[in-house]
């Protein structure tokens, strides 16, 4: 016969692992850079494999901008913004392909005649951190 307590110890102690699996970590984003207030950002973040997993679009109310991430699973992950300045939900270039608008990557990653590579782009989150990206213009 299987006593009472033995019972609740079990369960207790499988619900004390299923809530440290849910365990999340706080990722910090701020960016700066934005020249005015106009139009919304768009925040994209993308796990190892380019695969989006969170998109933020929010209208701008000052020239910096943070947001709070609560990241489940630990791993490598990347970020892009865009200050969508005329709110048609794309980065605008020129002729030539250089952005009319204000963008930026994680690790402040840099494309030489072109966009950043991905694995420049690419940070590690296993305990709570704060990045910073400083949007680019041309």
């Amino acid at each position: 016969m299987i006593k009472t307590p033995y019972i609740l110890f079990v369960f207790f102690s499988l619900l004390s692992f299923a809530v440290k699996a849910q365990e999340s970590v706080l990722l910090t984003v701020k960016v700066l850079g934005f020249k005015s207030i106009r139009g919304t950002v768009k925040l994209q973040m993308v796990d190892d494999n380019n695969k989006e997993i969170f998109t933020k679009i929010e209208k701008l109310s000052a020239k910096t901008y943070q947001l709070n991430i609560n990241v489940f699973i630990k791993g490598k992950y990347a970020i892009n913004v865009i200050h969508d300045k005329n709110d048609n939900n794309k980065l605008d270039t020129n002729l030539i392909g250089i952005p009319k608008e204000g963008w930026g990557c994680s690790n402040d990653a840099r494309g030489v005649m072109g966009a950043p590579k991905f694995k420049d782009k690419l940070f590690s989150v296993t305990t709570p951190k704060t990045i910073t990206i400083n949007l680019v213009h041309y």
